[in-house]
């Protein structure tokens, strides 16, 4: 799971801050085993999902993009109708950064 460019005009280096260092930790797990807390799985799914974010797996960040899409997929049903697509550590995290939620499906 390596950041690529999505810019031409992005900066050289991919730029570091908390989330960055987040997502390639949880990438790193998912590749080669070892724990994540809860608070790190809550933490991931509100920079993807939190308020002022989109419905994409995808952290952007000055140009460079670091993608999420090895986590598992969920279907989230609204309490208003809609139904959206997410990856998401767990169910628990989901529920943690979005609000009005009905029920949440996992995609084998």
């Amino acid at each position: 799971m390596e950041p690529y460019q999505f810019v031409s005009h992005a900066p050289e280096h991919k730029p570091w801050n908390d989330s960055t260092k987040l997502i390639e930790k949880i990438g790193k797990v998912y590749e080669h085993g070892g724990r994540i807390t809860r608070i790190e799985k809550d933490k991931l799914a509100n920079i993807l999902y939190g308020i002022g974010s989109g419905h994409s797996p995808t952290y952007k960040l000055m140009g460079w993009a670091w993608s999420c899409s090895f986590l598992p997929e969920f279907i989230v049903e609204y309490t208003y109708g809609g139904f959206y697509s997410y990856r998401a550590v767990d169910k628990t995290a989901l529920r943690s950064a979005i609000r009005s939620i009905l029920r949440i499906i996992e995609v084998k």
